[in-house]
């Protein structure tokens, strides 16, 4: 549990680096947002927004799958040349062991998440028989999901702190309560979902659940199957959150791509509250940003600390 004015250190942002680091000018001393980032404002980005406002799952799964091609032929095109510079006997490019370019997005035949346009979603009934801790210390079970959920619309004290890491029973509609609930809570400032098959449709509804959620510290969501929808939302939902101090997006079954990656190389030089995050990042020019971002921010908190 952390105490909400209780100022935090943080370490620097840790990205793994999948291509050799391009040549790099020295950072402007001060203002790390004023370095040029290219981001192609299409019409693509703002369907994302648009999408995400709406709410309307089955055009998101249609956005997602489409969007899916497109990014595999270009990891299949980036995996071709890592082939040939093997075979030059050059030096390899790193690539994570649990790389895969095969998608875990929810398929158009998955029963679609209910999310009334007209009234608020029911906050879920806890079971009589859930009273596991708010931690992934011991297995959990639906019912113990739902508990949890009741708790964040409730606005529950004792909920600082959840941990879900691992668990793998969270379903579409689970998660969508999750996220409309995050965006509703007061009171958690810790929030662990790695490793839970969370996809891009919940990644898309939690960047819009950061736009509003002004408690939340740390976020988690490695180890799952983020694409490039779902990180565009989260880099729109970093724009507007001024709470949020630690995310980590890293080891994702899914490639985000350039475009998704410039996006949140923009989304860092506006945000001046993030100090640590782990993600990985294939463009140089995007990863020089992020790390300059990051660097910024920690600076910023330093002196901070300093005057009090």
């Amino acid at each position: 549990m952390e105490e909400g004015n209780e100022p935090e250190s943080f370490s620097l942002v840790e990205v793994e680096e999948l291509s050799p680091p391009a040549p790099q000018l020295s950072p402007p001393a001060e203002e790390v947002s004023t370095v040029p980032v290219e981001v192609n404002e299409s019409s693509e980005t703002l369907s994302v927004e648009s999408l995400v406002e709406t709410h309307n799952v089955k055009a998101i799964n249609e956005f997602v799958q489409a969007e899916k091609a497109a990014n595999d032929a270009e990891v299949l095109d980036e995996k071709n040349v890592a082939s040939n510079i093997m075979s030059s006997s050059l030096e390899a490019v790193a690539v994570p062991e649990d790389f895969s370019l095969e998608a875990t997005i929810t398929s158009s035949n998955e029963t679609p998440i209910e999310t009334p346009a007209n009234k608020p979603p029911t906050a879920p009934k806890r079971s009589a028989s859930s009273d596991s801790t708010l931690s992934n210390s011991n297995r959990l079970c639906t019912e113990d999901i739902d508990g949890f959920l009741e708790q964040l619309f409730e606005n529950d004290a004792d909920l600082v702190d959840l941990d879900l890491s691992g668990c793998q029973l969270l379903t579409s509609s689970q998660g969508a309560q999750l996220a409309d609930a995050l965006s509703r809570n007061t009171i958690l400032q810790s929030l662990d979902l790695s490793g839970t098959k969370l996809n891009t449709q919940t990644a898309m509804l939690i960047g819009k659940a950061l736009q509003t959620n002004d408690t939340l510290k740390k976020l988690n969501l490695e180890r799952n199957s983020i694409g490039p929808a779902g990180f565009k939302a989260i880099a729109l939902g970093l724009m507007e959150n001024k709470k949020l101090r630690e995310l980590k997006l890293l080891n994702q079954t899914l490639s985000a791509g350039t475009n998704a990656e410039q996006f949140l190389a923009k989304a860092m030089a506006k945000n001046h509250h993030i100090v640590k995050m782990t993600i990985a990042i294939r463009d140089p020019s995007s990863r020089g940003v992020v790390d300059r971002a990051i660097s910024r921010n920690n600076e910023v908190q330093r002196r901070s600390i300093i005057l009090v």
